[in-house]
């Protein structure tokens, strides 16, 4: 998982999207993974971050415990959309270490983890424009 790779989860290029995350933020892209509401599938782990799970396993095991939470990324999106009006494109995380970014669509989205000064907007953009085409 050195780089992004394609994937048959989602209905979008899981590839493209990636790449043109990192086509924004270049090393700043740490964590890449594609998701529904039933799976998720990682398609890049920078070293440094996997080096601080210290074992495969335990990785893996972390994001699965991620994603049990993901049907809140689409609860909130149907809420934000249904009492304020308009399109959800994207949810933000900012944390010290790092940025946590979902793009979500209807039943599908993408989950990027950046280095903390990462341009959000910029890496909206470019992962959006992906997933609706």
């Amino acid at each position: 998982m050195t780089g992004p790779r394609d994937s048959t989860l989602v209905d979008f290029d899981a590839e493209a999207a990636c790449t043109a995350v990192r086509e924004v933020v270049g090393d700043d892209l740490l964590v890449c993974v594609v998701f529904t509401t039933d799976d998720h599938e990682i398609l890049h782990v920078a070293d440094g971050v996997r080096d601080l799970y210290g074992s495969e396993d335990r990785m893996r095991d972390h994001f699965e415990e991620i994603h049990s939470y993901v049907h809140l990324d689409f609860t909130e999106r149907r809420l934000f959309e249904d009492v304020v009006g308009g399109g959800v494109r994207a949810m933000v995380t900012y944390m010290d270490q790092a940025t946590l970014v979902r793009v979500v669509g209807e039943r599908e989205g993408l989950f990027v983890t950046l280095a903390p000064d990462a341009p959000v907007t910029a890496v909206v953009d470019a992962a959006e424009a992906e997933l609706s085409s």
